[in-house]
């Protein structure tokens, strides 16, 4: 790794760079997101099981944020929930503790068929979605999967098949096999994606979700579940226009229940955001972008994952041709046996 040892100057005069800009809005790069604890409500104080506690613990929380302050005494009693908050407040499990409580409580077994649906619009966020919940499910026996489209069909519907209580899918990729299940079960008797005694329903990301693009795939799921269950729809930014807030006010009298609860949304008036895009984010999100040329990204890379010391990274690339290069630089700088366990928290997309 002498390129590194020859551009000492060029690394000092990276971080001189005015180039670094602080922004808040949720498209760009989160290089930190960590929730900020909530002095009034420990998860103690909430009727949740204890495996869901202990796993909790396991994790270093210990203190509900202000959104799951606001979202488990409702969610917890299978409420319906239509909620937005800034990204990095905590959202993910605002929806995961309560989804996995019930499971937990109607003790779901994989015969039972799937409990639980999570919808996300993209494959990034259904893989670290499931991640969390992987860390919040560790004490239970509750069987998870996730589908994004980027397999193959075939072997997509022999997982669906093995069965999974809680289910991570991207719309599009959930539609084509409660299609194909329904096809298959009409031409063979034989359905391999058994969602009929489903209980649980989240859209995650629902501004992004009800563009255009999955709209009508969307609906056309929500038209094919069981009416009988609880349904959240959380964002970090509904989107701003009159347009968007109309769009929310029509899906939720269409599918969500009637008593609906309603957090951080004016229904009847333009959103907060609307004034202020910059609050699409909380206070200690820490986001930023950097423009180089393509000599002396690495370099850059290689300074910035320093600079992380421990805390997991997970590094979005552009195209299949830049990951040798990055594969390399890490497992060069981590592969002492000082530093294995940092090469093993890294996740390249």
């Amino acid at each position: 790794m002498k390129i590194f040892r020859k551009d000492k100057k060029l690394k000092k005069n990276i971080h001189k760079l005015s180039v670094i800009k602080q922004l808040k809005h949720n498209e760009l790069l989160q290089l930190n997101e960590l929730p900020k604890k909530s002095d009034k409500m420990s998860f103690q104080n909430f009727k949740l099981n204890d495996m869901i506690l202990r796993a909790l613990t396991a994790m270093n929380l210990t203190h509900a944020t202000d959104i799951q302050a606001k979202i488990l005494p409702d969610a917890l009693q299978i409420k319906d929930i239509l909620a937005s908050e800034k990204t990095g407040s905590g959202k993910t499990l605002a929806y995961l503790i309560p989804l996995l409580n019930l499971v937990l409580q109607f003790r779901f077994k994989v015969y039972h068929g799937t409990c639980a649906i999570v919808i996300v619009p993209t494959k990034e966020l259904c893989i670290q979605v499931c991640s969390v919940f992987s860390q919040l499910a560790q004490f239970t026996n509750v069987k998870f999967d996730l589908i994004h489209g980027d397999g193959i069909r075939k072997d997509e519907e022999t997982q669906l098949g093995r069965g999974c209580t809680v289910l991570f899918a991207t719309p599009n990729t959930l539609l084509h096999h409660m299609k194909a299940s329904l096809e298959k079960k009409e031409k063979e008797n034989v359905e391999y994606f058994r969602y009929h005694n489903l209980k649980f329903l989240v859209l995650d990301e629902a501004d992004r979700l009800l563009e255009n693009k999955w709209q009508d795939a969307i609906k056309s799921i929500l038209s094919s579940l069981p009416r009988e269950r609880q349904t959240m729809i959380l964002s970090a930014t509904l989107n701003v226009d009159d347009n968007a807030v109309n769009k929310i006010k029509v899906f939720a009298k269409e599918f969500l229940a009637p008593t609906f609860v309603n957090i951080n949304i004016s229904m009847d008036s333009k959103l907060e955001l609307a004034k202020n895009p910059k609050n699409a984010t909380v206070d200690n999100l820490i986001e930023g972008f950097v423009t180089l040329p393509a000599n002396k990204r690495i370099v850059f890379l290689y300074s910035l994952i320093k600079e992380t010391k421990d805390k997991k990274v997970i590094l979005l690339k552009y195209d299949l041709h830049c990951s040798d290069p990055i594969n390399e630089l890490l497992f060069r700088s981590w592969s002492s046996s000082a530093h294995r366990n940092r090469w093993n928290s890294f996740t390249l997309f």
